[in-house]
């Protein structure tokens, strides 16, 4: 729990801190996150096993060929496999590109930096333990983001093909490329987003999931629908704080192109997020456009013109995230993610997937 803390204690410096453009704590907080992801010892569950299993035991010839990941992922492993060997070293490796591309793409895309890293930090850095595909394709995906955003096409468009073969769910961020410069009424807003809430909420929703799972030749897609649950509530309660802001703010967004194609992501995500209502598994679909919560939420820190509003902005963001970053360490796997080890102590951990272990 400790490092874990310690770590805390850092975003917690980093949230908080006047000077948005401090280099050496932006790098010196990246070298930290990079460093206590890479250096994890096989802490993510069942997801993590099979990365290392596949990487390590088996040839190249047969690691290109494997039936169950992308061949973008595959061929990313047999690239790694050239250099290094050793699944600890591959997870490092790995942890340093994404942290490192999310990070950067973060720092070109929000103008309030160490506010954006901190939800980022909050919400995503304990998954990025576990979804290692999904979050290579996001970290693609958000720089062909910031191509869009500085009006190129051909190359994000690339980019987005690329992320594709790394986790084919990123298809779903190529409708943002025309979406660039559309600009939605409020009438118009609340119809989509009421709308999507009332078929969610009735079992035409899970019928249109089911309908698309079956036509997608796709397994996965299949399961996650099998999954349908009663409604969660804290989706719909983050649908419907995420839709109020974008309605009170929305032409403050549209004042510019960039902030335009923001406040659209912003949307798309509302609308996702209320797509999971009753089927938590869809809200991995969402975490592409995470990114336009990440730096929207700054820009309506910087909206806010009454001061003491602002700094009661800025604290709730600050709560809200901090809560959901503790819930995650102590819910995820029943808190399997706990105690903190890395590869190099020389320490029992005792995780609930140890029986996974192919290490004999």
């Amino acid at each position: 729990m400790i490092p874990y803390l310690l770590l805390f204690i850092l975003a917690f410096i980093v949230y908080w801190q006047k000077d948005q453009s401090n280099k050496p704590l932006y790098y010196f907080f990246m070298a930290c996150c990079i460093l206590f992801a890479g250096s994890r010892d096989m802490i993510g569950g069942f997801d993590v096993y099979i990365y290392a299993e596949v990487f390590e035991s088996y040839s190249i010839p047969r690691l290109l060929t494997f039936p169950f990941f992308e061949k973008g992922y595959l061929l990313y492993n047999a690239l790694v496999r050239q250099l290094v060997s050793d699944r600890y070293y591959f997870f490092f490796i790995t942890s340093f590109i994404t942290i490192w591309a999310h990070f950067g793409a973060i720092k070109k895309l929000s103008p309030l930096l160490f506010f954006a890293l901190f939800i980022y930090f909050s919400k995503f850095f304990l998954m990025s333990f576990v979804y290692v595909r999904q979050f290579m394709a996001m970290g693609i995906v958000w720089w062909a983001l910031v191509l869009l955003i500085n009006k190129k096409r051909v190359i994000p468009i690339l980019m987005l093909v690329v992320a594709y073969f790394f986790h084919k769910s990123s298809i779903l961020f190529f409708p943002m490329i025309f979406l660039l410069n559309v600009k939605f009424t409020r009438n118009q807003m609340i119809l989509l987003i009421f709308g999507v809430f009332a078929i969610f909420l009735s079992p035409i929703g899970n019928f249109l999931l089911t309908f698309l799972a079956e036509n997608s030749d796709n397994e996965k897609l299949a399961y996650y629908t099998e999954k349908a649950n009663a409604i969660n509530f804290l989706y719909v309660i983050e649908g419907l704080l995420l839709s109020y802001v974008a309605y009170i703010y929305k032409n403050a967004f549209y004042q510019n192109p960039k902030t335009t194609v923001i406040f659209n992501g912003f949307l798309i995500y509302i609308v996702i997020t209320i797509v999971a209502i009753t089927n938590a598994t869809y809200a991995r679909f969402s975490w592409y456009f995470f990114i336009f919560i990440i730096i929207g939420l700054p820009y309506v820190y910087l909206y806010i013109n009454n001061l003491r509003e602002r700094k009661t902005f800025r604290f709730l963001v600050f709560l809200y995230f901090a809560i959901l970053l503790v819930r995650m360490l102590f819910v995820w796997d029943n808190g399997d993610l706990m105690p903190y080890k890395a590869f190099y102590m020389d320490t029992e951990r005792k995780g609930q997937f140890d029986f996974m272990e192919y290490r004999r």
